[in-house]
């Protein structure tokens, strides 16, 4: 029991440091039911017994069938055709459900790139059939590589292939954040969900489980579900007209992609190639995150750093200009990789109010 009770005490303390940063707000009550932060309370306070995931492996390549459906069968809306709309829709719809999602887009695409899927998500994601669509498109890398922010020297390595897929029973995936979305709308759509774009909703009444869209069209529910994102109209109406947005959290990141294409001739960089992998490199307050996606056509690159000022003043045709300065005296590779960049964007890192 002393072993097992070593690495809860490591994370509690890790937890407890994270808490007492400068300018974090500490663990607070939401404002709203959630049992979202119930295990930060855990490890505050009563021993936990820590538990070695042992699962089946799950099979990308299988069909899930669906599963009992509901006795009570429900027709929902859903708002918002993001990763977590199309994810609730297919919940939905695999238990039964008539389920139609409502986007406000003219066309589906996801703001930013790449994005890691790692096994608790990539477990669901499998089980409900997602891994014939996510071929071509989902990279499983073999590590991530951990380097220091000078010159690279790799400082930690997570070995995630095969190691994930058989500790967690299910792989580590990066993907292109349109990719999965639209991996995700095909399996929708083949399950029977209705999807209309360019279909953004105005008024949610309440009271009446019906939304209005902005040509002005009403449809009725059982339930409603809103996924409609940072800025979204259903948040001010379940806190009765008084918005609760998203604050700033202190760091911001520049959002970049480099075709591997131009990498192979450069000796600096071309060795990354050789091993699909993620190469991250850490320094004071700031992190630089690299890995392939579009099926090995495309470096994704997350470049974080401190930022506290208001993202209106941020100037974006200088934006180049100043992810160079914030990484400039970092390893001579990083700093070659970023040369390579050529066009970007600087994203708020935001946190949902409690």
């Amino acid at each position: 029991m002393d072993g097992e009770g070593e690495p809860l005490e490591r994370c509690r303390n890790h937890i407890e440091s994270l808490l007492n940063l400068d300018g974090h707000a500490g663990l607070q009550e939401t404002s709203y039911p959630s049992r979202s932060l119930n295990f930060l309370k855990r490890l505050q306070g009563a021993p936990q017994r820590i538990d070695h995931v042992a699962e089946d492996p799950v099979d990308p390549n299988d069909r899930k069938n669906p599963l009992d459906e509901a006795k009570v069968k429900l027709r929902i809306i859903v708002t918002g055709a993001g990763l977590g709309g199309l994810a609730t829709a297919i919940a939905l719809r695999r238990r039964g459900h008539e389920v139609t999602v409502f986007e406000k887009a003219p066309e589906l695409g996801e703001v930013g790139a790449g994005i890691q899927v790692p096994p608790n998500s990539s477990r669901l994601l499998l089980e409900w059939g997602l891994g014939p669509y996510l071929k071509g498109r989902a990279i499983e890398p073999e590590a991530i590589h951990m380097r220091r922010w000078q010159n690279g020297e790799i400082i930690s390595l997570t070995k995630l292939r095969p190691d994930f897929q058989k500790r967690y029973g299910a792989p580590y995936y990066v993907i292109h954040r349109v990719n999965l979305q639209f991996a995700m709308y095909e399996l929708a759509l083949g399950l029977g969900v209705k999807v209309r774009v360019n279909a953004g909703v105005k008024v949610y009444h309440l009271e009446s489980a019906s939304v209005e869209l902005e040509n002005g069209e009403i449809h009725d529910a059982d339930l409603v579900v809103a996924a409609d994102g940072v800025k979204s109209e259903a948040r001010k109406a379940v806190l009765g007209g008084e918005d609760q947005p998203a604050v700033q959290c202190g760091y911001a990141a520049y959002r970049a992609m480099v075709d591997t294409a131009l990498t192979r001739d450069e000796p600096e960089v071309s060795w990354l190639l050789d091993v699909p992998g993620q190469n991250l490199w850490i320094g004071k307050e700031r992190h630089v995150m690299s890995y392939t996606i579009a099926g090995g056509k495309s470096f994704n690159m997350v470049l974080s750093h401190p930022e506290h000022s208001d993202p209106s003043t941020w100037n974006q045709e200088t934006v180049l200009k100043d992810m160079k300065h914030h990484f400039e005296e970092w390893d001579p590779c990083l700093v070659k990789l970023i040369s390579m960049i050529h066009t970007t964007l600087k994203w708020p890192l935001l946190s949902g109010k409690p």
